[in-house]
């Protein structure tokens, strides 16, 4: 109904006004949206029951309301497809056309239910939006019996899916330097990778593999069933800005400190993953705990950090940290991949500080995504990440390009 008062109230319409036949007409004329070939015989059934029972009010609201909501279904779904264009070859009007082993775009009539955990796991490859998911099936009876009823329709897609958002090449275009895959079929990964001298993995983390790569023509990757995601690495990560200054009074440190003076740390660790920094340093000294990950060179930003975390304030008002008597371990962020849970175990780490970025992402990345998932398989741990320091930088894909 309040489609329809907001109809009347653009053309100065009230419902009293409805008794005139030539007002109707103008607001079906004026409403040119709902002229559209599966709501034809809808317009004229509405009108024809005005005409028929005197501008029956009630009927011809009921009516328009109908037609309006059909128009949104349809205007809403356009929408859908507009919006994956690029990976949308056409829609599948029949499943018996349906091919095992294929990647399909599935729009749902609602999110997946907690009832279809199994198919979930089993089927589906990437979520797209809260209603529509690839999904790969290796046995078609799954789609049958589990989810036929619930699909609102079904497409046929590239492989574009496959790529992140910093990922403008095309499928022709040739890629050198480092890119993360992921892998669902190891085997058939690894007879692959052999048989490929511009391929090179550096680094495997679960089903992520980090690979560097020599002029290979990015169709070779899209194509492969087994590699479900291509994303172009960040590049070596950046130190943030010196700290000039250091003020605990905004955050109010220095009040908890003066209340709760028991409140230093004394009994955690926490670990700075920078590069190495002087441990002898008389703000934090006597209290490293050796982590055998540290790099082969040290940073003052590492230090200042350090000391903004654990300082005693042995040198100087400007040198006393948030927990005075925390120990702390260091761990290199020459890779920017989540440390092993065996780190945080044998050291009774808690907390791991990080105080760098990358290039700018408008996507939720692999390294994202790896420190998500430790952090759910291990909820007893914590990442503080910096904002850093590149707000007025402007990125060059994703929705916030150029923003």
């Amino acid at each position: 109904m309040q489609h329809i008062i907001f109809i009347l109230e653009r053309k100065n319409i009230t419902l009293d006004n409805l008794v005139n036949i030539k007002i109707l007409k103008i607001i079906i004329g004026n409403i040119k949206f709902m002229l559209i070939k599966n709501n034809q015989n809808l317009i004229s059934s509405a009108l024809k029951n005005v005409v028929n029972t005197n501008v029956n009010r009630c009927i011809f609201a009921f009516y328009l309301y109908l037609l309006l909501c059909n128009v949104s279904k349809t205007t809403a779904q356009s929408r859908f497809v507009d919006s994956l264009s690029a990976i949308i070859v056409q829609k599948v009007e029949s499943v018996n056309s349906l091919k095992q082993g294929d990647f399909y775009l599935i729009q749902f009539e609602r999110s997946l239910s907690n009832s279809n955990k199994a198919l979930h796991d089993h089927a589906i490859v990437k979520r797209l939006k809260n209603d529509a998911d690839i999904i790969h099936f290796d046995s078609l009876s799954d789609f049958a019996t589990k989810i036929q009823s619930q699909i609102r329709s079904i497409y046929q897609i590239n492989n574009d899916w496959k790529k992140s958002l910093n990922i403008t090449n095309t499928k022709n275009d040739y890629l050198s330097g480092d890119y993360w895959l992921r892998i669902t079929n190891e085997n058939d990964w690894q007879i692959f990778e052999k048989s490929q001298s511009g391929i090179s993995a550096i680094l495997q983390f679960d089903n992520f593999v980090k690979v560097r790569l020599r002029n290979v023509q990015l169709k070779l990757l899209l194509n492969k069933s087994f590699i479900t995601y291509i994303e172009k690495a960040a590049k070596a990560r950046d130190s943030e800005a010196r700290v000039l200054d250091l003020n605990l009074n905004p955050n109010r440190i220095n009040t908890i400190q003066a209340y709760y003076p028991e409140l230093n740390g004394s009994s955690e660790t926490v670990s700075i993953k920078e590069p190495f920094y002087n441990i002898d340093d008389i703000d934090i000294s006597g209290r490293y705990i050796t982590s055998d990950r540290e790099s082969d060179f040290s940073d003052s930003h590492a230090l200042e950090m350090t000391t903004i975390i654990a300082g005693n304030g042995s040198s100087f008002l400007t040198g006393l940290g948030v927990a005075p008597s925390v120990f702390h371990s260091s761990s290199s962020n020459e890779t920017i991949v989540p440390d092993p849970i065996s780190y945080f175990a044998r050291n009774n780490i808690q907390t791991q500080n990080h105080s760098y970025g990358t290039l700018i992402e408008s996507f939720y990345g692999v390294a994202a995504s790896l420190y998500d998932q430790q952090i759910y398989s291990n909820p007893e741990i914590i990442h503080v990440f910096s904002v850093g320091n590149s707000g007025l930088h402007i990125s060059d894909h994703g929705q916030y390009m150029k923003v």
